[in-house]
């Protein structure tokens, strides 16, 4: 698995964050879904590299997993507001 440089993750999360605003209701709960699969394989492999005794790509692969889970986040509550919107449910 190649990790991402910082300007690569930088550009990805940019991207993310402008595309995020035109993508369907489902297609928020699709990315969802690939961040939340994303999010687990990284914290599968930081387990097996702390498990190998390697805490920098442990530590490396679990935070990668946390960004992983943010952005699954994000789509998420994006979702729920195409929802919110398409039925004019109100905030409270």
């Amino acid at each position: 698995m190649k990790a991402a440089t910082k300007p690569e993750q930088d550009d990805a999360s940019r991207g993310t964050q402008a595309a995020s605003s035109e993508l369907s209701h489902s297609q928020h709960h699709e990315k969802a879904a690939e961040h939340h699969q994303h999010a687990a394989d990284h914290h599968k492999e930081a387990a097996k590299q702390y498990g190998a005794g390697d805490d920098a790509k442990g530590a490396h692969h679990a935070h990668v997993a946390s960004g992983h889970g943010l952005l699954a986040k994000q789509h998420a509550y994006e979702a729920n507001m195409h929802f919110s919107k398409k039925h004019g449910a109100k905030r409270h």
